[in-house]
């Protein structure tokens, strides 16, 4: 078949993205009411185990009345940064601590497109004067977001929850990023890393313990890598990629060197389909050295990207942005960051195998890896 030399963002115009969506996690907390309403022992008794889940296929979408009256269609959600959907009742004690959760973390995340909807689910029939227990409930746990009424159970049911309270989040291509049901006891703290991560705001903890270790290489590979870059940057790709295989012969185990060779052969003119395989055995190697750095996740972004699948490599995109530790590579700027997600929930809120979609990430993936202005990180395809 014909062959052609085309970059990262011009190759996803020409894939076709199979998209596995997420699928909702098994938990364990209090039991789902079958009857109306729960016993005041089946409130307070212990935790039971809750049957798994079985999996969905995707995420299923809603338009619920809510407690004002007006109509809550989870679609005007899309595109919107992060989402988080939490199914409760008034009869199950764990509901309110994590309907308060919520309202802190709304107060402190909303301003950075974090937003939540709640579903009673108390019952297929609620009892007379349900509006008011609600309202008199809802006033006293200082709810600061949309509550909307399942009426029937008919959501609860197409989410195949087991569990309440259970808490979802949605990206912004209303994909399933996270899920819990019964608020464990780490539930805070959980949450909260997770709506970070989420808005792509999310900072490690670096200290003695727990830093990421960053592998040292000796002075002269260090030296020779920043001398390779050097010569990709002014035009001298062809040299600089000797000079950093060199670095590697002289230390394998120094996961930039892989990572700027992996960059340095998408950057040639001239790129051969045995260039192309070698530059992302050479990511691979990075990842397997340090599956942490970050400028080899989001190089391995491109290649899943070329396998069509854009949802991942956009999530691939997201962790590698939450990283601390750079290495030799220069980490974006707190402005930049957020430039690049944008770009990223923009994408993400669009048909994975659409054009659109992929040509969005892979410019993102292509800012990253273009060593000099005048050329493109490119692709083999057939």
């Amino acid at each position: 078949m014909r062959k052609s030399i085309v970059s990262w963002s011009v190759l996803s115009c020409l894939l076709v993205c199979v998209s596995t969506a997420p699928v909702l996690a098994a938990a364990t907390g209090e039991k789902s009411p079958e009857a109306p309403k729960a016993t005041a022992a089946e409130a307070t008794a212990p935790e039971a185990k809750v049957e798994e889940q079985p999996p969905l296929e995707k995420v299923p979408t809603f338009a619920l009345t809510t407690t004002t009256g007006e109509t809550f269609d989870l679609q005007s959600r899309k595109g919107q940064t992060l989402t988080a959907v939490v199914f409760f009742a008034t009869w199950s004690p764990k509901s309110e601590k994590v309907l308060s959760i919520l309202a802190k973390t709304k107060e402190k995340y909303g301003d950075k497109g974090f937003d939540i909807i709640a579903i009673n689910a108390e019952s297929e029939e609620p009892p007379a004067g349900f509006a008011t227990t609600l309202a008199d409930y809802l006033t006293k746990v200082e709810i600061n977001y949309t509550v909307a009424l399942d009426a029937g159970l008919a959501t609860f049911s197409a989410w195949s929850i087991k569990a309440l309270p259970s808490i979802a989040l949605l990206n912004a291509g209303l994909e399933q990023l996270y899920f819990t049901a019964g608020a464990p006891t780490s539930f805070e703290p959980t949450f909260t890393k997770e709506v970070e991560k989420g808005l792509g705001i999310f900072k490690e903890e670096v200290s003695e313990e727990t830093a990421p270790t960053r592998y040292h290489a000796a002075k002269p590979q260090t030296r020779g890598f920043a001398i390779s870059l050097k010569l990709t940057q002014r035009g001298r790709a062809t040299k600089g990629l000797k000079k950093i295989n060199k670095v590697i012969k002289d230390d394998p185990n120094f996961p930039d060197a892989h990572v700027l060779r992996a960059m340095i052969l998408l950057s040639l003119k001239k790129m051969t389909e045995e260039d192309f395989k070698s530059a992302g055995g050479s990511v691979d190697k990075a990842l397997e050295l340090d599956p942490n750095l970050p400028m080899a996740m989001i190089a391995k972004a491109g290649f899943i990207l070329s396998d069509g699948e854009t949802t991942k490599a956009i999530e691939l995109v997201r962790n590698a942005l939450g990283k601390s530790a750079w290495g030799f590579f220069k980490k974006p700027g707190e402005e930049e960051a957020k430039e690049i997600m944008a770009k990223l929930d923009k994408a993400a809120s669009l048909p994975p195998e659409s054009e659109e979609a992929m040509v969005g990430v892979g410019e993102v993936v292509e800012e990253f890896l273009v060593l000099r202005k005048k050329t493109k990180v490119k692709m083999k395809t057939q």
